[in-house]
């Protein structure tokens, strides 16, 4: 009997936070993107261009994942100590058209708190800037020709 894999997809990335109103200020007003309607007190839904966003606090995520929180991630820290953390293995990318876009989405988070972690630069594969946001999670914008939007 051949088994029939499910079809390969991400749907949802949700990301433990300190301070949740913090948070979903930063993305909502400080970048802009638009709070999805299903989000209330206690969770935050960003509906980006095929995946969403989720935002909930470090210590029901981790529980809810039967997870425990390692000693660098201390359930309250603000985005100072947080942008501080040692690299975690993760990065998120938000791939734009231009170079002048990867400068300007770079410029417009940092104006909303984030941290500046790699200005941007030409690559062999395109143009890329990080940055951390206040939980310390890494984003890239890139502008890269392999991966047009």
């Amino acid at each position: 009997m051949t088994q029939t894999m499910p079809a390969p997809r991400m749907t949802l990335i949700t990301l433990g936070v300190n301070d949740l109103k913090l948070s979903t200020k930063f993305y909502q007003e400080g970048l802009g993107w638009p709070l999805s309607k299903i989000s209330n007190d206690h969770v935050s839904f960003f509906d980006l261009e095929g995946i969403r966003l989720g935002l909930y606090g470090k210590a029901q995520l981790a529980e809810d994942a039967h997870a425990e929180l390692g000693e660098n991630n201390k359930l309250q820290l603000v985005p100072s100590e947080a942008q501080q953390l040692p690299f975690n293995g993760i990065t998120m990318a938000h791939n734009v058209n231009s170079e002048e876009e990867v400068d300007r989405i770079i410029q417009i988070a940092v104006k909303a708190g984030a941290k500046l972690q790699a200005s941007p630069s030409k690559k062999p594969w395109g143009y890329t800037g990080y940055f951390r946001d206040p939980d310390g999670y890494f984003w890239e914008v890139a502008c890269c020709p392999a991966f047009p939007v």
